[in-house]
């Protein structure tokens, strides 16, 4: 699965992330948010 890069419009900024300690898929998801845009 390929996704396109993140696009961002006019106005601020704001990145949110939920992030379930308990579900491993949040896990992979958080160790990829380390190289996030900034």
């Amino acid at each position: 699965m390929h996704s396109d890069a993140l696009s961002w419009g006019h106005g601020p900024r704001l990145f949110e992330v939920f992030l379930e300690p308990t579900c491993p898929f949040s896990v992979k998801a958080f160790f990829k948010l380390v190289s996030r845009p900034e």
